[in-house]
């Protein structure tokens, strides 16, 4: 199920990967990395993945459902449970620079 909402996203995904690659001067499988990490309104204290070093679209998506699906494996259910954490799932895309000193 996660994944079909993910696929149907697709597009969206690929215009704001353009825009930030617009932005840095390198596109996705030109050179861009990026990375794709949940969010959550609150510290889920490593219970959520960050995926580094994603360098082309179909790696992007599968990250993306990766999330999706931790945030319905047993142990977040059990901590949205015990912490009172809404089940309400919203995907945003963020871009940000990452820009080493």
């Amino acid at each position: 199920m996660e994944r079909y909402r993910v696929w149907l996203l697709e597009e969206e995904i690929k215009q704001s990967m353009s825009i930030l690659g617009a932005d840095i001067g390198r596109q996705v499988e030109q050179g861009l990395e990026v990375s794709v990490r949940s969010s959550a309104l609150v510290s889920m204290f490593g219970l959520m993945d960050t995926l580094l070093n994603i360098i082309d679209y179909a790696n992007i998506l599968a990250a993306i459902c990766r999330i999706f699906e931790l945030w319905d494996n047993l142990r977040v259910v059990e901590y949205r449970f015990l912490n009172y954490i809404p089940t309400t799932f919203v995907m945003n895309i963020k871009l940000g620079i990452f820009k080493p000193e």
